[in-house]
């Protein structure tokens, strides 16, 4: 629902992967991506797969600079979704 439900989450469940979009409410994907990665005694491990529809705002290079792995562009098809899923958690 939002950034903070996301790290709550994130921080009980330590998945394997983490696909979310970048713009939420409250707290945006950059922030949560900057948190977890500062959080590594709960976070280590986990591969973050950011998704965006707005390019302009938030480009590849913002995107992973901030802590991401990965960076989908929206729309897109299910094979490059699961394509860069494989990538990450292979």
């Amino acid at each position: 629902r939002d950034g903070y439900e996301t790290l709550i989450a994130t921080g009980d469940f330590k998945p394997d992967l983490l696909i979310m979009d970048i713009r939420m409410p409250k707290i945006d994907g950059l922030e949560v991506c900057r948190r977890l990665r500062q959080n590594q005694d709960y976070t280590h491990g986990i591969k973050i797969l950011a998704i965006t529809g707005h390019s302009e705002a938030y480009d590849r290079e913002l995107v992973l600079r901030n802590g991401a792995d990965e960076y989908l562009l929206k729309p897109f098809d299910k094979k490059s979704l699961l394509a860069l899923v494989q990538k990450l958690i292979g």
